[in-house]
């Protein structure tokens, strides 16, 4: 466990050795099923970075793999939003035993505004397995904090453009965004969207 700005738990002490272990994984899953990941379309598998910290272009210091618990732009299904406080450092260092389910990940996509600093636009994230989702529920309930809707999972890689064009990739592979405050639904796989003009919708009806 570690707490500070969030809280999280950690894989690994080592972020650079726990990044390439999740891009390894992420690689194998993708050679099982693309779902629609295609390197020949633009797209490219890359390792997640940090956002930048508010009104900087300096990155929040990595902690590698990891599953988040507690993030202050979340809220509880009451809507109750997480606040993240330094009493919480009371769980740092503690040992928590995690597995994802190997049949659930998809892509999740990210928050535009951070599509520069971490460098990607869809996460590749694996989920928990239904234990590992009680112990980060428990963990929550221990800190004060209400169920949440988001399902905890690790990002162990990431998908962006190969010519580094995010507005041009997110035109092509992304839904319309949610309206604010809304939980984005995960991306069974990458496909293009089309935006059908009216008089192509109508030729299609007839």
């Amino acid at each position: 466990m570690q707490a500070g700005n969030t809280v999280n738990i950690k894989c690994c002490n080592n972020a650079v050795r726990s990044r390439q272990f999740g891009f390894d994984a992420a690689q194998a899953l993708l050679a099982t099923d693309a779902k629609g990941f295609n390197a020949d379309d633009g797209m490219q598998l890359v390792k997640p970075k940090t956002p930048f910290k508010p009104n900087s272009t300096e990155h929040w210091p990595d902690m590698g793999l990891h599953c988040s618990v507690a993030l202050p732009d979340w809220k509880a299904e009451d809507g109750t939003p997480d606040v993240v406080t330094r009493a919480m450092e009371k769980v740092a260092g503690r040992q928590i035993q995690l597995a994802v389910d190997p049949t659930s990940w998809h892509f999740l996509e990210g928050t535009p505004a951070n599509d520069q600093a971490t460098g990607l636009v869809f996460y590749l994230a694996a989920f928990l397995d239904e234990p590992s989702q009680e112990r980060v529920a428990q963990l929550r309930t221990e800190l004060g904090l209400g169920a949440i809707k988001n399902n905890p999972h690790l990002s162990l890689a990431g998908v962006a453009p190969s010519d580094g064009n995010f507005i041009a990739f997110r035109q092509r592979f992304c839904r319309p965004r949610p309206p604010a405050g809304a939980l984005p639904v995960p991306y069974p796989q990458i496909a293009v969207q089309h935006a059908f003009n009216v008089n192509e919708c109508v030729a299609m009806m007839a």
